[in-house]
C-alpha cells in the first residue's frame, strides 16, 4: 500500500499467525532513532515454533540468526552484524501464552517509568525484573488496553 509520498507498506502474516508490517521508505525513512530513551529500542517475537519462524524471517528479510548463549531458546535477528530483534520459544511450561510481539522502549528508570503508568490509567503487567548482564523490564498496559515494554540496559 502505498502511503502518500512517504514510502509504501504492507500489514502481513507469518506462518504462525504474528502480524508484522513491512517498509519501503521514500520520503520518509521511518525510525530515525533508535535505541534511546524514549525510542523503541527492541522487538521481541514469542512463538510457538522459533525454528520455523526463525526460517520465515531470515529467508524473507535477507537477514542473519544466531542463537544465544544461555538457558533459555532465544534467537537474536542480525542485520549487517547488528542485532535488530529476537524471538523466543513458548514453553509449555509458560502455561498458555498465545503467540505475540513485544516492543521496548528505553527509560532512564524501569521502576520510575512503572509507577507513573497507572496515573493515566494503565498499569503494570508484568513486575520490574532484572536480565542477568542483560538491563531491567517491566511489562505494562496503557489505558486502551495495548501492551508495551520498558527497559534499561545493564550496560
Amino acid at each position: 500500500m502505498e502511503v502518500f509520498d512517504a514510502g509504501h507498506a504492507a500489514i502481513l502474516q507469518d506462518p504462525q499467525g504474528a502480524v508484522f508490517a513491512l517498509w519501503r521508505a521514500k520520503d520518509h525513512i521511518g525510525a530515525r532513532i533508535k535505541g534511546e530513551t524514549g525510542a523503541v529500542i527492541w522487538n521481541e517475537l514469542m512463538t510457538n515454533s522459533a525454528a520455523e519462524a526463525t526460517e520465515f524471517y531470515t529467508g524473507l528479510l535477507g537477514i542473519t540468526s544466531s542463537k544465544m548463549p544461555g538457558p533459555i531458546d532465544y534467537t537474536m535477528l542480525d542485520v549487517g552484524g547488528e542485532d535488530l530483534a529476537g524471538m523466543m520459544q513458548i514453553t509449555d511450561d509458560m502455561g498458555p501464552v498465545p503467540l505475540h510481539r513485544m516492543v521496548y522502549y528505553g527509560v532512564d528508570d524501569v521502576d520510575a517509568a512503572a509507577t507513573k503508568v497507572e496515573s493515566p490509567g494503565g498499569s503494570v503487567e508484568v513486575p520490574s525484573a532484572d536480565i542477568p548482564e542483560i538491563g531491567r523490564f517491566a511489562g505494562l498496559r496503557d489505558p486502551q488496553g495495548a501492551m508495551l515494554f520498558i527497559f534499561k540496559s545493564a550496560n
